[in-house]
This record gives structure tokens, sequence and C-alpha cells, in this order.
């Protein structure tokens, strides 16, 4: 009473808030709400004029912001075009915690699989949209739209539910064993035993190897994906070339002599060794070829908003190939004759079978942790190829070319044997959504074949050297398969781009 005997309002004497002022405010207000409501029909709302007033009513709620709250005003719908999600005014007020430009905020679970897509993705929706968008669905929707006119939006984006990323794999494989095949000495010295330097075999280093591995796929229903993924390693390779007269090194190629009941040499280049002089040459290649390729589906076993755990199974087809190269030419100075070796050792391995395991997923923010844990199980097909030829004779003739070389002797031919494997797997990644669209990831994987065939287990270089210049038979011992293991690991780099 004592505010209205002095003609001052409930909110301050500022000017133009006495009580006249306050209710002629409201008055105003409650006409632009009349004028607006009767844009609705019962098949639906009148798009452009009812959302230009609508506008027209937002640039005039700031008056209204600063004054209290209205409780006999009912709350207010506005009216949005089409199939738009409409926007609340409570008490007089819009929400100010809208973000999209049509007024549409919400959490879309389990990423773009089936809920944020119904939402209406590419009409501009804005909110937590987790994975297959990276944390924003829209993010462009002129963009998107324009994708749908082309008739391309069902190939990308949340509206698809498609998941699409590359990787550059920085892999490191398994030292694979191998008997000495190469060795040097100093000038005069025999390039064998404790005094010789093996220059290639033993431990062929599994040095790193660069390749790429690719996983795509789309969810057909918001719980069931089909995928696939491929990678190649690059050939993880270790070689050697030498050549001389022997004045600088001795050369050999080492072998057990049956003969002698000792280690020996076939010399390639050699100076005054126990009165021999030989000049040569000797290129030895070891090489080994990874690749996987994999069908599968994912199905979501549950979660929440920020986390998911799927169960994977599908088809899987491995291959590794690991080869063996040699050759090598001495002339013995002294006699005249030419040598000639050349050795072929080719393992492949064909694995099919199936694969189950489990992917985890859990988001903060702009960060995504994964974790992919699984085992493949099936037939390992087994494939022994094994060559060798060599020549004997004076220089400058054209000696027949025999069969068996310096290591492929009677176990020359080719073997297949199918043998059941196991090969666990686990990949780990973290990522980073730095773009509405692009995000980068970091990884590691590994890889373990629980039986591989590989050359190194099948070179014996053991024979008796009374032979080795004659053109055999050389001998050696029978062809068998060997069990053997190998592993590959490394880091992963990879990006997602979402169209």
């Amino acid at each position: 009473m004592s505010f209205a005997q002095q003609g001052a309002s409930s909110v301050g004497d500022l000017p133009g808030y006495d009580e006249d002022a306050y209710f002629a405010d409201e008055s105003t207000y409650q006409q632009q709400v009349s004028e607006v409501a009767p844009a609705s029909h019962a098949n639906g709302y009148e798009s452009s004029q009812a959302y230009e007033t609508a506008q027209a009513y937002e640039e005039d709620s700031a008056h209204y912001e600063a004054q209290p709250s209205y409780e006999s005003q009912p709350a207010y719908v506005a009216p949005i075009a089409n199939d738009l999600q409409p926007v609340a005014f409570l008490d007089g007020h819009r929400l100010k915690n809208r973000r999209s430009s049509m007024g549409y905020q919400a959490a879309c679970d389990g990423g773009c699989g089936g809920s944020c897509g119904q939402a209406g993705c590419g009409m501009g929706y804005s909110g937590g949209c987790d994975a297959g968008c990276g944390g924003s669905c829209g993010g462009d929707c002129g963009r998107r739209g324009a994708l749908h006119r082309l008739g391309l939006g069902s190939m990308f984006g949340c509206e698809s539910d498609t998941w699409a990323q590359t990787e550059v794999l920085l892999w490191f494989t398994q030292d694979r064993d191998m008997p000495a095949l190469i060795t040097t000495a100093a000038p005069g010295e025999a390039p064998f035993g404790d005094g010789a330097t093996t220059v290639f075999g033993n431990d062929i280093n599994g040095e790193l190897s660069g390749g790429t591995r690719s996983d795509f796929g789309k969810y057909f229903t918001k719980n069931v994906g089909l995928g696939g993924r491929f990678w190649i390693l690059a050939e993880n390779q270790d070689s050697y070339y030498g050549e001389g007269d022997g004045s600088n090194q001795s050369i050999g190629r080492p072998y057990f002599n049956t003969n002698t009941g000792g280690m020996d040499a076939l010399l390639v280049a050699a100076d005054n060794f126990n009165g021999a002089n030989f000049t040569g040459s000797i290129a030895a290649e070891s090489s080994l070829d990874l690749l996987g390729a994999e069908g599968y589906a994912r199905i979501n076993l549950g979660g929440s908003r920020t986390s998911k755990v799927e169960l994977i199974g599908g088809y899987t087809h491995f291959r590794i190939d690991d080869t063996l190269r040699m050759s090598s030419a001495s002339l013995n100075r002294d006699t005249g004759n030419l040598t000639n070796f050349n050795d072929l050792f080719e393992m492949e391995n064909r694995f099919n079978g199936g694969q189950v395991g489990f992917e985890m997923k859990v988001s903060r923010g702009r960060w995504t942790a994964r974790s992919l844990t699984k085992v493949h199980l099936g037939n390992m097909n087994q494939t022994a190829t094994i060559a060798g030829s060599s020549q004997f004779g004076p220089i400058g003739s054209n000696p027949a070319v025999l069969p068996g070389g310096a290591l492929a002797l009677d176990n020359q031919g080719t073997y297949e044997r199918d043998v059941f494997a196991f090969i666990p797997e686990a990949n780990f990644k973290l990522a980073y959504q730095f773009r509405p669209n692009v995000a980068l990831s970091v990884g590691y994987s590994f890889l373990y074949f629980d039986n591989v065939a590989l050359a190194g287990d099948v070179v014996d270089p053991i024979f008796d050297g009374t032979t080795n210049a004659t053109g055999g038979p050389f001998g050696g011992r029978a062809f068998e398969f060997d069990d053997s293991s190998l592993w590959v690991q490394g880091i992963d780099l990879g990006v997602v781009i979402n169209l």
C-alpha cells in the first residue's frame, strides 16, 4: 500500500515501471500470444507466418525477461513448420538452453544408431550424439540437406548409421629363427666357426613395417550392424649382398659337413685360404607378407549414452607368406671352374575361420576410448614350396642346369597340410573429436598366430661336402613341417571422417 500511495512499482522506482506501465506491457504480451496461437490448424502449422511471428516475439522477449515471473500465464508452445520439434515457452519465458537453429536439443543414446536419425538429424539436430557422428550429429544442416537431395543421404552421416575409419599401421613382427646362411671373416681366414661373423641368418630381425587398415559398416537396426575390415602390412624384409675376391674379406656359405662331422663352408670369396682363391658374389633375401580380411556383425549388448558393449562375430581370412631366396656364383681362380647355386623356400599360410569377441567404448566429452578383444578360430592351410638349381663348369662354357641348390637338396617339392589355428587379437584406441566431422585416433594392436609354417624352420644346411662341386646327389634330410608361432604388434594412427 505504501508503494501504491507513493506511485512506485514493486520492482523499484525506475521510470516506466509504475503500475499502469506494468499492466500495459502485460496486455501487449497477451495480444502477441493471441495473434500467434490461431496460426495452428488441425492438419499442422502455417510454417512461414507462424515462425516469423515466433521470431518477432523472441526479439521482444528480452524486455519481459527483466520482469518478474507471471504465475498466471499459461505455458505457451510456439508453432514450428512441418515436423520440426516445438520450442517451449514456460511462464512467458523462452527456454535458454537451446543450441540448434531450430531450437531442438536432446541426448542421443548409443550413437546415431536409430534414435538420432529419427530425431531429424539432417534438420539441424545438435546434441550429445555418441560415436557414429562424433558428438555432434548435425553440425551443418545445409551440407546434409544437399547430400539428401543428391540421393547420398543414406550413405553418409547420422541418418545412415554408418561408420568408417582408415588407419596407418606401424607394426613390428617377431624375429624369425634361421640358421646362419652367410658368414664373413678376415682375409685368409675361414668364413665359418668361431672366428666368422654371421651377416645373414640366425635371427631375421622383425623390423618396423608400414601398412594400412580400413574398417567400415552400417547399423541396420538400432542394435545390429554389419561391417568389414581389411588390413595389409608392407613386406617385412631382410637382405644381404656381398662380392669380392677375398682381399678385403672372406665370404662363405656355412654348412655342416657329414663327411667330416664338422662345420664347413662353400667359398664365395677367398684369398689364399688353405691355398684356395675364389672370386664371387652372393645375394639373399627374406621377406614376410601379411594381410587380413574380415566380415562381421556387431550386436549391442547394452550401455548408456556415454558407454556401450557390443558382441562381435563373423568370418576371418588371414594370409601369411614367408619367403627365402638365395643365389651365389663363385669362380675358382686356380682351376677356372665356375659354380652357381640358387635356392628358393616359399611358405604360404591361409587361414579361414570364425571370430568372436567384444568391443567396449567409453566417451567423455570429445574423448572416446575403445577396447576390442577377440579370438579367431579355424583352419590354417600350409603350403611349402622348395626348389633349387646348380651349375658346374669351366668359365665361358654353358654348363647344364641341375636340380638342387646349396640348401634345397633332396627335400625339393611342394608339400601341404591343414592344422587347427588359434589367433587372439587385441586393439586399444583413444580418439579425439577436434572437428564436428573429423576425429583422430591413436592405438595399439597385437595378433598372435599359434601355428604357422616359416621358411627358417625347413632350411637345413647339412650335406656331404664331397658332393658340393659335383652336381650331387647332395643328400640332406627329408622335408618335415614344423609347428611355429608368430606375433605382430605396433601402433595404429587413424582418422575418422563423417560426411
